[in-house]
């Protein structure tokens, strides 16, 4: 039958010995965090489980020394059973942000498959080609001669008078008995006029005379000939089939509060759960499965 002898915690750990009590994780990076060191992981054990017992099953002579190896080697593979879960507790708590007022968060991917290819099988054939023929010709032939041959003639015919116009006045002039004898006979009359007027008068035949005639000879022939005509060689053919497809995927977030819980709620309990120490809570447990009040 095996001997059991229980040792107070506080005992073995004020033994000298080696012990390792430090505890750490694994975070989403994949690097190595310490949650708590072996040093503050005793001060915490002795503090607050100093009066329990630990059983070591080594007969009645066992010694805190040997306590603190039995001690040491089971919270080690307390710790390694248990790894796996320590790193996904850590990286909950301190490597996911969250809302403390949101109690769902959902990512829903959906894609809806339509072929995004597009074939073009229609295609268009031109044949042959358009000529246009000119086969009309003018031909010009003659000349267009314009005769002149009206003549107008005026012959104009007349005489001119002079005729005296007013009132008629005599001057009778005398030499004195010493003038000179330039006057023959010794008195002269002067008759004189107050206005003088000529007139033409014109016996006058005004005749326009028209001879001959003018025409024109217009001897300027245009000629057609031949036709102009356009033929059509060129075609175009449809053949085969457009066709096209579209693909496309659309991702939608869920999150906030689904309404059963108030947001007074979330908040109380986030706060609670930033209370707790996660080292705090793996010791508790270690010792709680391995010491005892006796």
């Amino acid at each position: 039958m095996a001997v059991k002898t229980l040792i107070e915690v506080y005992d073995i750990l004020e033994a000298n010995g080696y012990r390792d009590l430090s505890i750490q994780a694994v975070d989403l990076n994949g690097t190595l965090q310490t949650l708590i060191t072996s040093e503050n992981a005793e001060k915490y054990i002795k503090k607050k489980y100093a009066t329990r017992y630990y059983p070591i099953i080594k007969g009645s002579s066992a010694t805190a020394l040997d306590g603190i190896i039995d001690f040491n080697e089971s919270f080690r593979l307390w710790v390694a059973n248990r790894q796996h879960n320590i790193d996904r507790q850590y990286q909950a708590i301190f490597n996911h942000d969250y809302s403390p007022i949101e109690n769902v968060d959902r990512y829903e991917t959906e894609t809806i498959d339509r072929d995004t290819s597009t074939t073009y099988g229609r295609k268009v054939t031109d044949g042959g080609q358009d000529q246009i023929t000119y086969g009309k010709k003018v031909t010009d032939s003659g000349t267009d001669a314009v005769t002149y041959g009206k003549k107008d003639t005026r012959h104009i015919d007349g005489d001119t008078t002079f005729s005296k116009t007013g009132s008629v006045q005599n001057t009778v002039t005398k030499a004195g008995f010493n003038a000179p004898y330039d006057l023959t006979p010794d008195n002269q009359n002067v008759e004189s006029y107050s206005g003088y007027q000529e007139k033409t008068i014109e016996d006058t035949t005004d005749t326009n005379t028209a001879s001959g005639t003018d025409s024109t000879a217009y001897g300027k022939v245009e000629t057609a000939s031949g036709t102009d005509s356009t033929s059509y060689g060129k075609t175009e053919q449809a053949s085969g089939t457009d066709a096209g497809t579209d693909d496309s995927t659309r991702t939608l977030r869920v999150h906030g509060n689904v309404g059963v819980t108030s947001n007074v709620t979330l908040l109380k309990e986030d706060l609670e759960f930033r209370m707790l120490a996660l080292a705090e809570m793996l010791l508790d447990n270690f010792m709680n499965d391995y010491t005892f009040y006796a």
